[in-house]
């Protein structure tokens, strides 16, 4: 039986609905191997021939199961299509090319140019338009899962960050997110610098009936999962993990989105487990395409020193409404909860509900609220980092 699609419906008041239960209207049946066009599984030979030439069969289909099995496949960054599951056998690995194999930074031409996205209006981290795509990618698509044939043996999605990161913190030497520059430094300062914002491991745009469950996701080369203007979106029973020093491996960045349920997701790494976005600035402002509707529960934070556990913002000039969050562990953070602001980046806030959430180590507890004297001359101070920003 084919899994279903939960909505997350949230009241205006901020608590959550009953859940409705949506199934797909999945168009054709069809079943590939991997192997059946070509993929070699040695942790070496590239596939991305392999796995486009799959992806092609399933959308010539009018849709399908892409298997993959027990081994480790190497892949360029690939699209992914409409009606389509990619089950990951037990053993096997999906793993992004080798340093050597991008070709160097800060170029690695292995790994493509996108355009900026409309609400961000330039990368994230670089002026300029272009950013980097994610390794599994799609764009105005529906109904695609991303899972594992057992879910007490998950496939894994490696993102081999580590070139990545190395390039990144030589341009960014200082790094208030993360320690990545004790991690790179003095090897960063021999890194090439990079050109372009990192690619993110999955990313899908303008897209509806997602879900992402059973997989392990781990060292991503920026955010690991990005849902961007997608509604109805699962991301159930995931482990994501990257290095703490690592710099902005978020786990899971609704950004957008409408109708998001995040459950039983565990995380460490070395930045915000989750961080709901809604574009940037006045570009954000301009689409005013808000977040709506988004419940996490059953979130485990192992370890992440420098983030927050659910972060909203700091990228929020579309607005964000109706975030619940429930029933979490958070077992060390710089923060359970961080809202994330600039006094220019407009959009808005309502309806945000947390209940139940345990906090072990903390290591920034929250400010207490300031003055009306300070408040006042603080308003007047010129804006601070993004990277600074919250309460």
């Amino acid at each position: 039986m084919r899994p279903h699609i939960v909505l997350a419906l949230l009241a205006a008041a901020g608590a959550a609905t009953p859940e409705r239960h949506l199934r797909r209207a999945r168009r054709g049946n069809a079943v590939f191997n991997l192997l059946e066009f070509g993929a070699k599984p040695d942790n070496c030979t590239l596939n991305t021939a392999a796995f486009n030439a799959a992806v092609a069969a399933v959308a010539a289909a009018g849709g399908g199961t892409l298997e993959v099995p027990s081994g480790v496949f190497r892949t360029a960054p690939f699209n992914l299509t409409s009606h389509m599951t990619l089950l990951m056998q037990p053993g096997a690995v999906i793993r992004a090319p080798s340093a050597e194999q991008l070709g160097g930074g800060p170029a690695f031409p292995l790994w493509p140019i996108l355009p900026a996205l409309p609400s961000y209006g330039t990368g994230r981290d670089h002026a300029g338009e272009p950013r980097r795509t994610s390794l599994l990618h799609g764009a105005n698509l529906t109904d695609v899962v991303l899972t594992s044939a057992d879910p007490k043996n998950v496939g894994v999605i490696d993102g081999v960050g580590e070139p990545w990161w190395a390039c990144h913190c030589a341009t960014h030497s200082v790094n208030p997110l993360g320690d990545c520059r004790i991690k790179y430094d003095p090897p960063c300062q021999r890194a090439a610098t990079e050109t372009f914002t990192r690619g993110h491991l999955i990313e899908l745009m303008y897209s509806s009936e997602i879900e992402i469950s059973h997989l392990h996701l781990r060292d991503a080369p920026f955010w690991t999962v990005h849902p961007y203007a997608c509604k109805r979106v699962v991301v159930r029973d995931v482990q994501i993990s990257a290095p703490t020093y690592s710099p902005n491996t978020d786990g899971v960045d609704p950004d957008s989105c409408e109708d998001v349920l995040i459950d039983g997701l565990t995380y460490s790494g070395g930045d915000d487990a989750i961080a709901i976005k809604s574009g940037w600035d006045c570009f954000g402002v301009a689409a005013g395409w808000p977040t709506r509707g988004v419940l996490v529960r059953n979130l485990d934070v192992v370890a992440t020193p420098h983030a927050a556990a659910v972060a909203i913002g700091s990228e929020m000039s579309g607005g964000i409404a109706n975030v619940t969050v429930l029933d979490s562990v958070v077992r060390r953070a710089r923060t359970g909860v961080n809202i994330k602001y600039s006094r220019t980046r407009g959009g808005y806030l309502t309806d945000i509900r947390v209940s139940n959430m345990q906090l072990g180590r903390i290591a920034r507890p929250p400010p207490p609220p300031p003055s009306p004297a300070s408040s006042s001359s603080h308003s007047s101070a010129p804006g601070p980092r993004p990277e600074e920003e919250g309460t």
